[in-house]
């Protein structure tokens, strides 16, 4: 029952990556307890949900009631209605493998019952509660002598501490009085069969799925990898790890390798949770299979040349250092054989990896026929070396160049000096070979998702992409998302369609196109998104950012690729986001993510996940980076912000309910002279229960004058059940307190959700369409009249930059975060030099408002 799903899942989860003969591995994977602890967590729910599908065997027998005599009782159509596993580890053994320990599970089963005591013959139902089940079992991990892994049970025990039933009917009890007999009996038969459904289920059905997983895969049409296991995995106290041969092939001939795997030395690091370790041999046999599978073999013509490259690939160009190619084959295209005389070989070291390339470049003239006139064969040998290290959990490393040396190998032209053209190879090299990947982004929705963007932005630029402002110059386009409503997701499937001609056109000129989505959306429906649309590439949720280089590499080989696991940890505090307002004098800073309210209308917890603070030393050094760079002024960013706890006292956005009174008492101060800009959460102006928020806070309108706090909120028309009075607070409310900023939509059902399971979306559309109007007209109305207020008064303004309106105006924003237009005219500086001078973005001057 219970032992054989989660074998199942255990042994999977450490063997499926050691899926040989060879006496040193190339590739090995090292699982500690961390590793084990993380995935078994997101397999729990899986496993528990097979479990609530048990099927449980019926029950007989014949019991002596004392003074009553003989009962004969039968227990039939067990059916399992809850299973739940508060308590499951899976940890290592050193010497053996893995034990699964599960305790403190429980379970409801019901059921029928039919007795016969003497005369009398009934039947009805029964209700059974098994509690305290404690479950052990050892796995053995080994493998067979094709590589394939093994498993056995070494040892297994099962204890359940507390049997209780309940038997309902006529003489219901009656048969009470027997029940201790009974819960006996259930606990015997269940304790005594577990053990042996687990020995059975491991060297039956899960020994024979073990047996059908694969040692090798293809990876294209030229080569395959074989990952067999070269030994048994070797569990420790700490550490499982796994020896896998790690050889590519090539597809065409498998043959012996010249060349033995080298002994790769592991260190004893245990921290993390997954460690791999590759030697020379996994990459040397890689280039030894393409080798021979003649792929390493790369063309280069005249039309690869960037249009900005001023040396094309012709016999013109080339005359300047070969004089003779203009009589012989006077301007005539020309193309660039490159090839490997011999397998690319990689040498590791403490220090470093090394490679000494040799290229042989054999040139042609393109006839008028198109045939191909042989040139000149040249050599080119250098040395490339790397250093390799990890820095705050990532792999870093530094790439060397050395001296590249040209030389001639056999000429059809002549002789000519072959120094002369180590330049113009150079131009070609960098241009062709090494050519950078154009990524256009684009961001919906909210704030987050801006700096999102950056984020992904800042990791892409690291691996070497380019940005590009306009999508048909991209090589890859990104469009990062919004799942809060379904107007939102509306308008990237809307988009996509858009992008299907691009991306066709992009195909018929053989220039393929990859597309991403990106955030909320891509978390929400995973991977039904590369489903429903062929034409995306890849799909990333927030936590996954990180593996798009990864991502983007598996989509260049044609195949679609997606991650979309939340993490419990990632804040992303090591990527400084590369501002997407080069120059701005404003600037968004992430300082938590994910959120744990659950509030019964949000999706947010589904496609964030839980709250994680950031470091407070990494906000203050991005920060100060920020500052250094010319930036006035810094909003922190959160789905919560007020859960970060050691917030200071600067200006912040997205503010939950229910913390928003610690939030008020350490945050809003008086500020003489000013305002502070805080958005709340008003859904409704009486706080419906059904959604859930513990709203304890002050109420907006309560807010002290002195605080000076400009106002902003979002508004939820036409949630589940939402009445017309209902609405009428919602007015009230955005006539009493005057909010300067509000952000007002349609209740949108979002599956996954509270209300998605438990109420009813029964305000229909064109009631929350009504009442949505009426909100955004009374917000307009009092939002001018909360404006009107600062008519005649002095502001202090933060300047932006030219004003969109006019060319001799500029446009800043208020600490209330209220856009101001004023002239841009001569102004006397206020350090008291009496200089006239120019306001310039990022300035603070201050301006009486005369009108609005």
């Amino acid at each position: 029952m219970a032992a054989r799903s989660l074998v199942a899942f255990s042994t999977v989860l450490a063997m499926c990556l050691a899926l040989t003969r060879a006496t040193n591995p190339g590739f090995v994977v090292r699982i500690t307890q961390a590793g084990l602890d993380y995935a078994h967590q997101h397999g729990i729910a899986v496993l528990q949900k097979e479990l609530a599908q048990l099927k449980l065997p019926d029950i007989s027998g014949d019991f002596r009631v004392r003074h009553l005599g003989k009962v004969h009782y039968e227990i039939s159509s067990l059916n399992l209605r809850d299973f739940h596993l508060p308590y499951s580890r899976i940890s290592l053994v050193p010497n053996v493998g893995l034990q699964v320990a599960i305790s403190n599970a429980f379970a409801e089963v019901d059921g029928n019952w039919r007795v016969k005591f003497h005369f009398i013959r009934d039947h009805g139902s029964f209700n059974l509660e098994v509690k305290n089940v404690y479950i052990k079992i050892d796995l053995k991990l080994g493998s067979d002598t094709s590589g394939k892994p093994t498993v056995s049970t070494s040892a297994c025990s099962t204890r359940i501490s507390s049997v209780h039933v309940h038997f309902s009917g006529k003489f219901g009890w009656l048969y009470n009085l027997f029940y201790s007999a009974v819960e006996s009996r259930f606990r015997k038969i269940l304790e005594g069969k577990v053990c042996d459904s687990v020995v059975s289920s491991v060297s039956g059905d899960l020994q024979r799925y073990l047996q059908t997983l694969p040692v090798t895969a293809k990876i294209d049409a030229k080569a395959g990898i074989d990952y067999s296991l070269v030994a048994p995995p070797v569990a420790t106290a700490q550490t499982l790890d796994v020896d896998l041969k790690g050889e590519f092939f090539s597809m065409a001939h498998r043959g012996a390798v010249p060349f033995h795997p080298p002994v790769l030395a592991f260190p004893p690091d245990h921290d993390r949770m997954v460690y791999f370790g590759a030697s020379s041999y996994f990459f040397n046999t890689a280039g030894f299979a393409y080798h021979a599978a003649g792929a390493l073999v790369f063309e280069i013509t005249d039309s690869m040349i960037p249009k900005d490259v001023e040396f094309h690939l012709n016999t013109s160009t080339f005359a300047a250092f070969i004089p003779q190619l203009d009589k012989m084959y006077p301007n005539m295209l020309m193309k660039l054989r490159l090839s490997a005389p011999s397998a690319p070989f990689l040498s590791i070291a403490p220090d470093g990896i090394s490679l000494q390339p040799t290229v042989d470049i054999q040139a042609y003239a393109i006839l008028p026929n198109s045939s191909l006139a042989p040139l000149f064969l040249l050599s080119l040998t250098g040395n490339v070396s790397a250093t390799i290290d990890v820095k705050s959990g990532h792999i870093v490393g530094n790439l060397s160049v050395g001296r590249m040396k040209l030389s001639l190998k056999h000429s059809d032209v002549g002789t000519f000096k072959v120094r002369m053209l180590q330049s113009i190879m150079n131009i070609y090299a960098s241009s062709i070979l090494l050519p950078r990947v154009n990524v256009y982004l684009e961001t919906y929705g909210c704030q987050m998702n801006v700096n999102d963007t950056e984020i992904a932005w800042a990791i892409l630029q690291r691996s070497g992409y380019t940005r590009t402002k306009e999508a048909e110059e991209a090589d890859v386009i990104l469009l990062v998302t919004c799942s809060v409503r379904e107007k939102a997701e509306q308008a990237i499937w809307n988009r996509l369609q858009h992008l299907k001609a691009l991306k066709a056109r992009r195909h018929q000129a053989s220039l393929p196109l990859r597309i991403g989505i990106l955030g909320c959306m891509a978390e929400r429906l995973k991977e039904e998104i590369l489903h429903r649309e062929k034409l995306v590439d890849i799909v990333a949720g927030p936590d996954a950012y990180r593996d798009l280089p990864r991502l983007l590499a598996v989509a260049e080989s044609g195949q679609q690729a997606a991650n979309v696991l939340l993490s419990l940890d990632e804040t992303y505090a090591d990527i400084l986001p590369v501002q997407t307002s080069a120059g701005g004098k404003t600037a968004f800073v992430s300082i938590m993510r994910g959120c744990d309210n659950m509030c019964s209308y949000c999706i947010v917890p589904f496609t964030r996940g839980h709250e994680r603070s950031r470091p407070i030393a990494s906000i203050l050094q991005e920060v100060k980076i920020l500052s250094d760079q010319g930036v006035k002024e810094v909003t922190l960013l959160g789905q919560n912000v007020n859960s970060f706890r050691d917030m200071s006292e600067v200006q912040f956005q997205s503010a939950a309910a229910p913390v928003l009174s610690r939030g008020f008492s350490t945050v809003y101060k008086a500020k003489p002279g000013g305002l502070r800009f805080a958005h709340l959460l008003d859904q409704v102006s009486r706080i419906d229960p059904e959604m859930r928020i513990r709203f304890t806070s002050p109420h907006p309108k309560d807010f002290p004058d002195e605080a000076r706090v400009s106002l902003s909120s979002d508004f939820i028309a036409g949630f589940c059940g939402e009445t017309e009075e209902d609405h009428q607070q919602t007015v009230s409310l955005l006539r009493e307190v005057r909010y300067n900023v509000g952000f007002l939509f349609a209740y949108s059902m979002r599956q996954k959700t509270r209300a998605y399971h438990r109420l009813q979306d029964d305000v229909p559309a064109g009631v929350k369409r009504r009442r949505l109007e009426e909100l955004i007209s009374v917000f307009r109305e009092e939002a001018a009249r909360a404006n009107e207020a600062m008519v005649g008064q002095s502001q202090l303004v933060l300047v932006e930059g030219p004003s969109k309106r006019s060319a001799s105006e500029l446009c800043g924003r208020n600490d209330g975060n209220i856009k101001v237009i004023f002239p841009d005219v001569d102004t006397e500086d206020a350090g008291g030099c009496r200089a006239v001078v120019r306001a310039q973005p990022g300035d603070y001057v201050l301006v009486k408002v005369t009108c609005l």
